[in-house]
């Protein structure tokens, strides 16, 4: 499920960027996070998909989204 509820596959979506994210209050994520958003047109560029793996909250995802305005769903 991504932060708005909805369910999220993988099937036929290419390759994916798979990486883990702790939660909002964690800085260094926040960090990598923000990396992968600035290089998400080049990931999209050769047909892979980013897949961002967190136990937080969707209340909290959706902020994290926002705050960073990060490009992708987490």
């Amino acid at each position: 499920m991504d932060q708005a509820g909805n369910e999220v596959s993988s099937v036929a979506h290419g390759p994916l960027v798979v990486t883990f994210y702790r939660g909002v209050w964690y800085p260094y994520f926040n960090l990598e996070l923000q990396a992968i958003n600035e290089v998400l047109p080049r990931i999209h560029a050769l047909g892979a998909s980013v897949v961002v793996i967190s136990p937080q909250t969707a209340v909290n995802s959706r902020k994290s989204v926002r705050a960073n305005e990060w490009v992708f769903q987490c």
